[in-house]
């Protein structure tokens, strides 16, 4: 699976579903945690660019709002 993915290139929805064999489809959010299948985890964090939460990538480090508009 590592060397099916870059750091710094970005992937769509599909792109993701089939890399990670997911099988998400249109309920793809936040935070999903996953097992590889030498059972090692490893997250899969969504986000939106031009959503309505502040999440923000810099310097290799993601910072997750979450879900909803107020509050923690």
């Amino acid at each position: 699976m590592a060397d099916k993915v870059a750091i710094g290139d970005y992937y769509d929805q599909d792109q993701i579903e089939e890399i990670f064999d997911t099988g998400f489809g249109y309920q793809i959010t936040g935070i999903n945690v996953r097992r590889d299948d030498a059972d090692q985890r490893y997250i899969l964090l969504f986000a939106k660019e031009d959503g309505p939460y502040d999440d923000d990538v810099r310097e290799g480090q993601f910072e997750y709002i979450g879900e909803g508009l107020s509050g923690d």
